[in-house]
């Protein structure tokens, strides 16, 4: 591998997709990585868009929490990123080697990623990959963000990829896994994930594959983080359960929010990072609750609920002494004196009055249903007294019952063995309430059958992930070979049976130590054998 201007040094990871080496960029002599996309994807016009994109997006962000990106370029075919070497290691192999993390470097890595998502957010750039992989820690303890291959930035193009959706599954946000459009704070969901992997060792949407994955994510609520470990104090376990909320709309919506709160609490510095990943001794396991003793704000909010108190105690005695005097409470006041109560009054007194709005509200519901019920009644009256025709149309549609349906990948809809729709849909599906059979069928994947049941006048929400329908790849190797499958390595040749794969496409790597490595792909189809035929050395 030769790239003009730099001077390659060693090969630190290579993927299906790319290669990333460090080198030394001769012209000014410093360290660099590049990350270079594999030749067999060369004439890919849609890798290479995303591969641009990535250097483009990177080339804006100029923040001490976000890698550099120096270059982009050519070099025999292949397309490459220049960006800064960062000397360290990953937030997982943090994870991995130093586990359990004191809660004061758990706190310091949060606030550190916060940074550089604020700053990427405020720009217009949603990471959309955000995992321990893709967050690095270098040896003076500064912690950078990484890898905005999958990011989107306004007045960028979009690229269509299969799968592009996806990210990492283990740590996608909801909306991301279902295809749907995203916001900054899908960001923040994965941060989540990954906050909660700092602190209990995985993510809790890690399940066996793929699509475990994503069930989870879809479906799964994780335990509070102070459930699986005693010290956590409530206010984290809450920021994280804020930040893992299943609706976009319910989330936490901005890193600024978080970082004022962990303004409030103490945490390590750079300095004390760097000691720590070279003696972990430096700090001692403290508990979550020794090194981050009250919630945010909690020495506030006492002071807040002693002054409440004593309003409320006023307040009281006042009512009190004004029904000892003859006076109505129940009558209310003169409209200024409304108002300036409401100002004087803190929220504990308000909520009196809330009271009494809810319980009208709730007499009000009764009413308007007793006044249905009159309708209905009316209408099945003699001819003579029936009521409009249009109150009859309104009583026929409350009986129909709505179904939506959200299902990744796509499927066509069946209800009770007839075709309704195909996702994605734009509205609900219209059906008779009761019992009706739904089927959702891709060629490429497993028929997902089930049994719904529908109240009229109701929309329920059917959210499924289909599992794929597994093809198989049946090798014969000359002499023999490792065999790696998208960079995982599955058995050495030659094979007692096919590989059972999912549909779809697959890169393959072939080892043998006394050949030239070969890198090819396949494409497997559903529920058929694929053979491929290799001999080393032609």
């Amino acid at each position: 591998m030769e790239i003009k201007g730099y001077k390659i040094l060693r090969e630190i990871n290579r993927g299906p997709i790319t290669t990333v080496y460090q080198a030394r960029q001769i012209t000014l002599d410093r360290s660099v990585l590049l990350k270079v996309l594999n030749i067999q994807w060369k004439n890919e016009r849609d890798l290479i868009a995303r591969f641009r994109r990535e250097a483009k997006i990177c080339a804006r962000l100029h923040h001490p929490n976000i890698v550099t990106v120096f270059d982009f370029g050519t070099a025999a075919e292949q397309f490459y990123i220049s960006m800064e070497f960062v000397e360290g290691q990953t937030l997982a192999d943090v994870i991995r080697d130093f586990r359990p993390l004191p809660v004061t470097v758990v706190l310091y890595l949060v606030h550190e990623i916060l940074k550089g998502l604020d700053y990427a957010h405020r720009n217009g750039v949603i990471h959309r990959d955000i995992k321990p992989t893709n967050i690095m820690i270098s040896e003076d303890g500064t912690v950078k963000i990484s890898d905005f291959g999958m990011a989107t930035i306004a007045g960028l193009p979009g690229v269509t990829e299969q799968g592009d959706a996806l990210g990492s599954p283990a740590y996608i946000s909801p909306e991301q896994a279902l295809g749907i459009e995203i916001k900054a704070n899908s960001d923040l969901f994965s941060l989540g994930a990954t906050i909660y992997e700092m602190v209990g060792g995985s993510s809790p949407f890690k399940g066996a594959n793929i699509a475990e994955s994503i069930n989870k994510t879809l479906n799964e609520k994780p335990s509070p983080l102070n459930s699986i470990h005693k010290d956590v104090p409530q206010w984290l376990s809450q920021m994280v359960s804020d930040m893992l909320r299943k609706e976009a709309k319910d989330r936490v919506t901005g890193c600024d929010r978080l970082l004022q709160q962990l303004e409030h609490v103490e945490h390590i510095d750079m300095t004390g990072m760097a000691a720590y990943l070279k003696n972990p001794q430096t700090l001692k396991p403290a508990t979550f609750a020794e090194s981050a003793k009250e919630v945010p704000g909690s020495k506030r909010k006492w002071l807040y609920a002693v002054v409440a108190a004593l309003i409320l105690l006023v307040f009281f005695f006042i009512v009190n002494r004004a029904g000892q005097n003859g006076i109505n409470p129940d009558v209310p006041l003169a409209d200024s004196s409304q108002t300036g109560s409401q100002k004087k009054y803190p929220e504990e007194t308000r909520s009196v009055e809330l009271i009494s709005v809810k319980t009208d509200t709730i007499k009000s519901r009764q009413k308007r249903k007793e006044a249905d019920r009159q309708k209905i009644t009316f209408i099945n009256e003699p001819a003579e007294k029936k009521a409009h025709p249009v109150e009859k149309s309104t009583v026929k549609q409350a009986e129909k019952a709505g179904l939506f349906v959200i299902c990744n990948p796509w499927a066509e809809i069946y209800v009770d063995g007839k075709k309704a729709e195909t996702t994605p849909l734009n509205e609900a599906l219209k059906l008779a309430a009761g019992r009706h059979s739904v089927q959702l069928i891709n060629p490429n994947y497993k028929t997902y059958s089930r049994q719904v049941k529908l109240n009229a006048a109701e929309t329920d929400t059917l959210r499924v992930t289909l599992l794929p329908q597994n093809g198989a790849l049946d090798l014969r190797v000359h002499p023999w070979a490792k065999v790696y499958i998208d960079n995982v390595y599955y058995e050495t040749t030659p094979l007692a049976r096919p590989i059972a794969l999912t549909a779809g496409k697959h890169v393959l790597r072939f080892e043998n130590p006394n050949f030239t490595a070969i890198i090819d792909t396949i494409e497997i189809v559903s529920g058929k054998t694929v053979q491929k035929r290799l001999h080393f050395g032609e």
